[in-house]
């Protein structure tokens, strides 16, 4: 069972105050949202999890990382 994550959690995580750039950041961030019937905004843990291991394997091949041509 995954963990829904709410519009205000993620306003203070991400340190916006406004609906409208806390959905510009998820989009910058690619990351998946729905609105409620009532209009707020959830995603899931799992979903914000995932991106950070992404992110990581990406940068993980980043010559700034160490890694790069090995």
């Amino acid at each position: 069972m995954s963990t829904l994550l709410q519009e205000e959690e993620l306003k203070v995580w991400i340190g916006v105050k406004s609906r409208a750039k806390l959905m510009d950041w998820l989009d910058q961030q690619e990351l998946p949202y729905r609105l409620t019937p009532s209009g707020k905004i959830v995603t899931e843990l799992g979903a914000i999890s995932e991106a950070l291991i992404r992110s990581a394997n990406d940068n993980w091949n980043n010559p700034v990382f160490g890694n790069a041509g090995t």
